[in-house]
Parts: C-alpha cells; structure tokens; sequence
C-alpha cells in the first residue's frame, strides 16, 4: 500500500514539473522517473518476500533494512546519479546548444531526486518518522515539529484521491497530445489538478485527529482509521473494505506457495535481461562496423559498461569496501595469553549479581540458534527495561583485542582473541555497547572491563539495551566483525534453514555451554585472578580508532 500511495503522489508531481523541463524530457519519462524516484526508499520491501526472518536479519545487519540507506538523503542522490548516468548511456548527449548540453541528465537527476525528496517528506509526516530511525543518516531526527507528526501521507483518503489525480492528469496529457495549439492550456489545468489534490490532502491531514502516543500504537491507528472511514461516503467505504480484504487474501494465498528459487529467477531476469540485451546489442554493433555498416545505434558500447558497472561493480564495491574497513587485525596466535578459564561477561562471574537494579542477575533473551539464524545470545538484566544500560561489559579470559570500533548499526563492538590450552584460538565479540574502554592490540586480563551494556550504533539501532555475545571458532579468524551468517542462506535457497544452521554449528561456539564446560582451564593462573564480582565505577571510554571516520 505504502509503495503505491507513494509512486502516485511521486507521478503526480511529474505531470506538474514537466511542462517546465519539456525541452529536455518528454512527459511519459518524467512521470517514469519520479513514480520510481519516489517508490525508490521502499525497495528493501523485496526482501520481505523471503520472509519476516530473512527480511528482519540478515538483511538488517547488512543495514539495508526498511529505514536503513535508500531512506536516506544520501540514498536518493545515489539513485538520483544512477538515473542520469544510465540516461547518457541509453540515449546519449543530444546535439543542442553547447550552454545546453549536459542539461538532459541534469533534468533527470532533478526529477530523481525530487521524487526520493518526496517520500522521505511524507514518511516524515508519520509516527514512525525518522526520529525514531538513526540520527546518523537523519540530520533532523531530533527535530520534531509540533502538529506535523500525524498518523502519516498513506492512507485510504488520500490513495483514493491520488488515483483520481492521477488518471485525470493522464486524460488531460492524452487531451493535450490532440490538441497540440493548446498545449499550454492542458498543462495549466493539469497544475491546478495535481496542486488541488495536494492541497486537499494536506488539509485532511491536518484535522485529523493525528497520533497520540499516549494512546499507544494500536489504539492510536484504530482512531485514526474510524476517522478516515467517517469521512468516506458509504459507497466508497464498503468498497474499501471489500477491496483491502480481497487483496489481502489473494496475496497471502499466492506469496506462501512461492519458492524463494522463484524470487531468485525473477531477480536474474530484471537485472541480467538488459545486460545480455545490452550485450548483444554491443555485438552487433561492433559486427557491423567490421563489415563497414552503420546502424543507427547511440554508445552500444558505454551503454553496456555504465550498466555493468553499476549493476554489477557499484553493489559488490560497497559490499567489499564494508566489510573490508570491519576485518580483524591480523595476528600471531602464540602472542595471545593462555586463557585461565572463562567467566560470563555481564554481571559476577557466573551472570548473576547486580544487573542495574538488584542482585537477582541476567537471562538470555535471545539463546544460540534460537531462533535458527542467531549465532549467539542477548544478555539483559533482570530489572527489566533499559534498566542494564550502561552495566559494565567484562572480558571472559585473557586474551588480545583484535577489533574495537563503532560499526553501523552494530554500535560499538570489541572481538578478543583467546588461546586455549591445546593452542585452538577463539574470539569473543560484544556488540551493541554503549561504550568501549580497550584498544586494539591491547592484552586484556580475565574480568577487565571492556566496555558497557549499549543499544547499537549511537545507542539508537536497537529500543531495548542487551549485550550481542559471540564465541567464534578459529575458522572464522579472518572473517569481518559484523559478518551475520544467516546471509549463507542464498548458498543454498531450496534449504536454507538448514544451510544456515549447520554453518553456525561449524563455525560458532554455544557460548553458555562453551564458559560453564570452560569455568577453570588453568588453576594455577585462575587463582590470581581477582575480578570484580560487582560493577565498579565506570572508566573513562577510550577513543576508537576509526570513531571520527565513521561518525562523520
């Protein structure tokens, strides 16, 4: 619902800016470009259809979940350069007035970003806004302005009022192609259609009863939707009921039948369908030109490099460059200290104690491989809450820190490398901190505090504060800190579950089982071990290494 309420509103302001760049792109192209451009922030919807587990990790963790990088002014510029390098590709630089001559893409750019610039407005409007998202990626994230946070843009009124915009824009540019000598009469009129449907939704917006955080998220839509249907006429309203619900149904029947295989066919059709046609349309060409022909074929050959590049080079260079900056350093095994044994990380020894109320402990939210996909546990606090933000986060075992950086959307996150007894090595991650008291290369002692229980990156990835806690085997060495296994699932489509699982299981460490089997691996060294069994004072977070390059 979201993506077509915002493709028609993203269409419907082409059909108002083009009169104004007619020289330069026709009127069906602006409409293309800005439905897309305004769609575009939503893409990440796609990964639902592989369902809510895959769509609420793995991709998450790679940050391209639903508010993540397309909902981002960044994001809208990137596909705002995609659309005008890929217009200069297909169509070429057209033979106009040197002052002119790059104005083409420069209109393209405009309409892309405009129609991104357009969605991310109207998520704006909604309870869910940006401010409850990352502040990095949203400069007003802390600005909330009164009487513009209603329920949001996408609802049955103004839908029914962009479709209606939206097909009489489309009859009156039919109109305006027959009557040529009046063109700038149909565009006018066009104008004040889109600007009156604007208008008028801008206005029931704003005598809607709103969201009132209050009454909660679901009493607050209740509210919102028995206005709405209020307002409707009867006719319309029971046609809204009988159209959602047959939707609904019908899509639920048809997307549970549908393999993930098929979901990955169709993906190699849309993005490999124009580049073998690009291809072969480069081939023939060059053929051609062998044989002494000319075809009437503008850059065959940029239009297949463009594409390839950022189709295919674009996304696997970002992917690269990511995990690239959060590898582990490198390191000689034999200088990792033995370690004596292991201890829980939050709380006393044994994960009891003080949890930022009382003594009654900590409990795993969130265990190993429940659910499948999860190669760790989540420790919170017994006091409930956010009640454990801030609790001092210890080192298991001694051992060398081999990452602490802040990472996006992880937050601030310390691996250790440890040495056992028969020279296997292991790494512990703490993810999610608050904040970070080790250095990399730094050797830790058994019980030193590295850090304080946190909610992800700028304490806002996640509402509720607990510790990521990993044991990594010695094959995950040189394997990047914010690597999620569950995206191995696409090694194996048909059965990735199992895929996943069985990776985990070969790769990660149960990390209850692995410190209650481990408790004392070397007495001697254990007994001069005098860790804290209650928080002390919080020390003073040291700075990241890379802290200034990321939070620029």
């Amino acid at each position: 619902m979201t993506v077509i309420d915002h493709g028609l509103s993203g269409g419907l302001a082409a059909f108002a800016l083009q009169p104004f760049f007619s020289k330069y792109v026709s009127k069906p192209k602006a409409v293309f470009i800005m439905f897309l451009a305004a769609t575009w922030p939503d893409i990440d919807y796609i990964a639902r259809l592989f369902g809510p587990r895959f769509y609420y990790n793995t991709v998450n963790n790679l940050f391209l979940s639903h508010r993540g990088f397309t909902h981002t002014i960044a994001g809208i510029l990137l596909f705002g350069l995609i659309a005008a390098l890929l217009s200069l590709a297909y169509t070429g630089i057209p033979k106009i007035k040197a002052k002119r001559l790059y104005a083409r893409p420069f209109v393209i750019f405009a309409l892309a970003f405009l129609g991104g610039a357009l969605h991310l407005f109207e998520d704006y409007l909604g309870p869910n806004g940006p401010w409850k998202g990352i502040p990095y990626f949203y400069p007003l994230s802390e600005a909330r302005i009164p009487g513009i946070s209603l329920y949001g843009w996408y609802d049955f009124v103004t839908i029914y009022l962009s479709i209606a915009a939206f097909a009489a824009a489309t009859a009156i540019s039919i109109l305006g192609s027959f009557f040529k000598k009046y063109v700038r009469w149909f565009d006018a009129l066009t104008i004040a259609v889109v600007l009156g449907v604007f208008i008028t939704a801008g206005l029931h917006l704003s005598r809607s009863p709103g969201y009132h955080e209050t009454l909660g998220f679901k009493k607050a839509e209740q509210e919102w939707k028995t206005y709405q249907l209020s307002i409707l006429p009867p006719k319309v309203k029971n046609f809204s009921d009988e159209a959602q619900e047959t939707g609904m149904k019908t899509l639920f029947s048809l997307l549970p039948n549908l393999k993930p295989v098929y979901y990955g066919i169709l993906a190699a059709l849309l993005f490999g369908g124009p580049l073998v046609w690009l291809f072969l349309r480069m081939t023939f060409y060059l053929l051609f030109r062998i044989f002494g022909k000319r075809l009437p074929i503008r850059h065959p050959i940029r239009a297949f490099a463009v594409t390839v590049l950022f189709f295919i080079g674009l996304p696997v260079g970002l992917f690269a460059l990511y995990f690239w900056s959060n590898m582990p350093m490198s390191i000689d095994g034999r200088d990792v200290p033995r370690a004596s044994g292991f201890d829980f990380p939050v709380g006393d020894a044994n994960g009891k104690g003080f949890n930022g109320v009382d003594d009654k402990g900590w409990y795993v939210g969130q265990s190993f491989l429940n659910p499948y996909y999860h190669p760790g546990e989540d420790w919170n606090g017994k006091g409930g809450g956010n009640t454990d933000f801030g609790q001092p986060v210890y080192s298991m075992a001694e051992g060398t820190v081999v990452f602490a950086e802040n990472c996006i959307h992880w937050g601030n996150m310390v691996l250790i490398a440890h040495r056992l007894p028969s020279g296997e090595l292991v790494f512990s991650l703490s993810a999610h901190l608050k904040d970070v008291m080790v250095r990399e290369g730094e050797t830790v002692q058994r019980r030193r505090q590295i850090g304080t229980v946190g909610r992800g990156y700028r304490d806002m990835s996640y509402t509720a504060a607990h510790l990521h806690l990993e044991i990594r085997k010695e094959n995950m060495a040189r394997c990047p800190v914010v690597f999620w296994p569950a995206i191995t699932a696409v090694q194996s489509p048909g059965n990735g579950k199992k895929h996943v699982m069985r990776y985990i299981e070969d790769h990660y460490y149960d990390p209850s089982r692995f410190i209650t089997k481990r408790r004392t691996l070397d007495k001697t060294a254990a007994a001069q071990q005098k860790g804290p069994s209650r928080p002390t004072a919080p020390m003073a977070p040291l700075p990241l290494k890379n802290s200034q390059k990321i939070e620029k």
